[in-house]
């Protein structure tokens, strides 16, 4: 079921469009940091239960100061934006909003699958066709990459090597590297280890975990 009625879709896709271009193109942040940023302040969670205040009653400058301030980022940024063209940051938002809608997938498990720098780049073959054509793309590509583990997946919204990962999180590589290659096994790390590798990624402890499968004899 959908968070909120298709009339509101028209609104959210401009905001989130414009939080993406002012994100890239204003603040010179990367489409995949305000993306964890997004998810990490909470803001994405409120957007994906249809919260008013998130979808329309904010502006896209604002959605990326509040993300940014919620996250630990209090510079001084530059003046909103006065006019938006259709940049491939704004498009990525835009047809973000339609997708998330659309699947009402959340979006740290959207960005897990295809992160926005890899959707800024189909603005090329895909930004002049319909959103009927993006959303079957992307359901190709959940068709194709959900059987990677979920720690490898958002390990690569971040463009990080395991070992980027073991220094941003404190957890031994050799760990790390157990974890992808047998995903069942992050179950049975110690919590402290999984809330590093959570907080390092901006995901929760739940989107990590693989369920056990139980032996038969």
């Amino acid at each position: 079921m959908h968070a909120y009625a298709e009339t509101y879709l028209p609104r959210a896709q401009k905001n989130l469009g414009e939080a993406f271009d002012y994100a890239v193109n204003a603040c010179g942040l990367s489409a995949d940091e305000f993306m964890a940023r997004l998810i990490a302040s909470g803001l994405a969670e409120e957007w994906e239960s249809g919260s008013p205040r998130v979808l329309s009653g904010l502006s896209g400058t604002e959605l990326v100061r509040d993300a940014s301030a919620r996250t630990g980022d209090v510079r001084t940024w530059p003046p909103p934006q006065r006019s938006f063209d259709l940049s491939p940051a704004y498009w990525t938002g835009w047809t973000l909003a339609h997708y998330q809608w659309w699947s009402t997938r959340r979006f740290h498990e959207i960005a897990s699958v295809v992160p926005p720098s890899e959707i800024i780049g189909m603005y090329g073959p895909l930004h002049e066709e319909s959103e009927d054509r993006f959303v079957d793309h992307m359901e190709k590509l959940f068709a194709e990459r959900c059987t990677e583990p979920p720690l490898k997946r958002f390990r690569r919204i971040r463009n990080w090597s395991q070992t980027d990962l073991a220094a941003a999180s404190g957890v031994n590589v050799r760990n790390i590297r157990q974890y992808e290659q047998n995903p069942q096994s992050i179950a049975r790390a110690e919590l402290r280890i999984v809330q590093s590798l959570a907080r390092a990624l901006a995901c929760r402890i739940e989107d990590l975990a693989v369920p056990l499968v139980e032996e038969t004899a």
